[in-house]
């Protein structure tokens, strides 16, 4: 398969522009669609990670040539909508929000059947995590340990150090959980996908089977607008003179009146 599978943010079916790193930038309570489309003769799997947590165990799977835009999420009938909220501005606060407002298409080829004489087919089940019957799933939690001489941060901002080979946060001296927040501390916004309006879109389920490995990744990251650096295009910038419009930011001079800028 050479030609590229597609995926988009769009709001309204229209697209999202995307800067830098692959970020969109949203207001806080928009919804908005994941744009997806199938430029192949076969059918496609799309698996869909919201704020980098797969959303369902089943996929969306994409037929030859279709296009789909997808407003809501799998199991329940509520839009994508992107909320933000005040977080400090630490290390801390940025680990913990480092995968607020991902996105990531994961595209998978549909199987294909190979006949032998003397083997039958056999195919493995196509299962990256262990689900449960109640749709919940099962993550891995790795312990929390450090080794000796890391200074831990607390939430009201004292430092506490580690002086064993390997120590939990529990085990630091002074270390308390119910510390008060500083209110000298910086703030910056930050947002997450979450569950938005109720949706029209309706699925039907499908007998198909799909390969192990992905063919294809798309990732977008969506941030606050106010996280969002300006330049001139965003800016609409004109002439004192004439008022005439700035288009570029190499203009010295007003190419309508000559008017030094």
């Amino acid at each position: 398969m050479t030609t590229q599978l597609m995926a988009f943010l769009s709001a309204k079916r229209n697209r999202l522009k995307v800067y830098q790193n692959n970020n969109v930038y949203l207001k806080s309570g928009t919804e908005f669609e994941i744009e997806l489309y199938n430029p192949h003769q076969n059918n496609i799997l799309a698996m869909i990670y919201i704020n980098d947590n797969l959303i369902s165990s089943s996929g969306l799977v994409i037929k030859p040539g279709q296009r789909i835009y997808l407003d809501r999420y799998m199991d329940t009938p509520n839009k994508f909508k992107f909320s933000t909220y005040e977080v400090d501005d630490n290390k801390l606060s940025n680990q913990a929000i480092k995968n607020n407002g991902k996105v990531k298409i994961v595209f998978y080829a549909e199987k294909r059947s190979y006949f032998t004489i003397s083997a039958p087919i056999i195919y493995n089940n196509f299962n990256n995590y262990d689900w449960k019957l109640d749709g919940t799933c099962t993550y891995p939690v790795p312990q929390l340990t450090t080794t000796e001489g890391i200074t831990f941060i607390s939430s009201d901002t004292t430092s506490y150090y580690c002086n064993t080979g390997n120590c939990n946060l529990s085990d630091i001296s002074g270390y308390s959980t119910s510390a008060t927040i500083s209110t000298n501390q910086p703030t910056k916004e930050t947002g997450r996908i979450e569950k938005g309006g109720s949706s029209n879109q309706k699925f039907e389920s499908i007998n198909m089977e799909f390969e192990n490995y992905p063919i294809s990744t798309v990732e977008y990251q969506i941030l606050p607008e106010s996280q969002k650096n300006m330049t001139l295009q965003d800016i609409k910038m004109y002439c004192p003179q004439c008022r005439y419009r700035i288009r570029k930011e190499t203009w010295t001079y007003c190419p309508k009146c000559g008017e030094k800028l």
